[in-house]
């Protein structure tokens, strides 16, 4: 709900209200905000899609089009964590494999499942393993805790060659996730790399 207050002398006539971001929906409004009165807006605001701060924007729109932009700002819990969230291939030749060995958990301690989505299945292979984790450094996560979590193996191999001599030479993937525990959240490391000739 954001409450508000109408400073001015004069009625304000409200054609919609409507999001600059995504996830907002079904909007309740009055159709007239009077003047020096508060007044309430409700809304429903899916932030599955997001991890960390974030900042929504929401725009009242007068019936001659005149815009109110007010922001919401939060934050949002991941409810997977990773310990390693980019992936540095270093320099790489085509054929090449690479591995690396990171952990993941639930900030609530719940127990779940990954599995690499159908895009990174064409270039990732992953074994998990479940672990219990201390997660009270995140700069250290050990396999010494109490957290249920996973030990997650994940490697690499592109037997794609590499650009010829002039193109752009950097590697960027992202690593999808999925997991049948928290369906419709966006799980994702970043790999960076750089093609060696």
């Amino acid at each position: 709900t954001l409450k508000g207050f109408n400073n001015s002398k004069h009625s304000i006539h409200l054609e919609d209200v409507i999001s600059q971001n995504v996830g907002g929906s079904n909007y309740e409004f009055p159709p007239t905000l009077a003047p020096q009165q508060n007044f309430s807006i409700k809304f429903q605001l899916n932030t599955e899609h997001l991890e960390g701060p974030f900042t929504h924007r929401v725009v009242l729109i007068e019936t001659d089009g005149t815009p109110h932009v007010t922001q919401i700002e939060g934050v949002v819990a991941s409810k997977i964590m990773f310990s390693q969230r980019i992936l540095n291939l270093d320099y790489y030749k085509s054929g090449e494999e690479r591995q690396w060995e990171f952990y993941a958990w639930n900030p609530k301690g719940h127990n779940f499942e990954l599995f690499l989505d159908s895009i990174a299945q064409k270039h990732f292979k992953l074994h998990t393993q479940k672990v219990k984790l201390d997660v009270n450094n995140p700069e250290k996560i050990t396999e010494s805790g109490k957290t249920p979590g996973l030990k997650l193996k994940l490697s690499y191999r592109n037997n794609e060659k590499a650009p010829p001599a002039g193109a752009l030479k950097s590697i960027r993937n992202i690593v999808g996730f999925y997991s049948p525990q928290f369906p419709g959240i966006a799980v994702e490391l970043f790999m960076v790399g750089y093609w060696q000739d």
